[in-house]
Order: C-alpha cells, then sequence, then structure tokens
C-alpha cells in the first residue's frame, strides 16, 4: 500500500514538471519576443550617445585621433 502511494505520488510529480516544461516551451517565444523590445530602446539610445560622445570628443581634443593611431597597434596584414 504504502509503495503504491509513494508511486502515484512520483508519478504526480512528474506529471507536473512535464506540464511546467510544457507552459515554460510554449512560452519561450513571447518571452524572447518581449525581451527584444525591452532591450530595443535602450540599445538605440545607447548607439545614439555614443556616436554623439565620439563627436564631442573629436571637437574638445582634435588631435588627439593622430596621436592614438600612431601608438595604436597595426592589424596583421594577410600575404
Amino acid at each position: 500500500m504504502l509503495g503504491a502511494v509513494a508511486l502515484g505520488l512520483v508519478g504526480l510529480l512528474i506529471w507536473a514538471g512535464m506540464a511546467v516544461l510544457s507552459w515554460l516551451w510554449a512560452e519561450a517565444p513571447a518571452l524572447t519576443e518581449a525581451g527584444k523590445r525591452l532591450a530595443g530602446e535602450p540599445i538605440t539610445q545607447v548607439e545614439q550617445l555614443a556616436s554623439s560622445l565620439k563627436e564631442q570628443v573629436e571637437q574638445w581634443t582634435p588631435g588627439v585621433k593622430e596621436q592614438v593611431d600612431r601608438w595604436k597597434p597595426q592589424p596583421a596584414r594577410e600575404s
């Protein structure tokens, strides 16, 4: 009798686990789409901010780019 109860509980746990996994599988596309929408606007703002900061830095320090280019390692050239 005790074995049957234990087996029944294990069966219920397996059933519940499969139900949760099935629900998560069905919700995954909606969750990823929501994540993309939530991250889309901040990423756009960061990209715009980075380009404007680059322009401001180049405006404030006009000779820095040449100095950085002089000291920056050059990429390896294919022969």
